[in-house]
């Protein structure tokens, strides 16, 4: 798959691009699995993760304007990950949806 590589006796990172498409049957469990690490990371005293949630009551043009800018930010943060060189693991997780 390309995702790692061996390079004589060293294994390293073969591609620094892994998505898994919106129409997986993996993306739920996926989704899931960080979001729970994120709720473990919330909980530890001292942490330096973001962790923001919030429930509005919004007309439907702004939440059209969240959607579009919450999109441009996933945008550039993929741009900005790609050449990066791989110094720390994150986790970027984000959500917004109609409840």
């Amino acid at each position: 798959m390309g995702i790692v590589k061996q390079e004589r006796q060293t294994w390293m990172l073969g591609t620094g691009d892994l998505h898994i498409p919106k129409n997986s049957p993996m993306i739920g469990i996926h989704h899931n699995n960080w979001r729970q690490r994120a709720v473990l990371d919330s909980t530890l005293p001292n942490t330096e993760g973001v962790h923001y949630t919030a429930v509005y009551s919004i007309s439907r043009k702004d939440h059209e304007h969240l959607k579009t800018k919450v999109l441009d930010l996933v945008e550039q943060s993929r741009k900005i990950v790609a050449p990066s060189k791989e110094e720390e693991l994150i986790c970027f997780t984000c959500d917004l949806f109609e409840v």
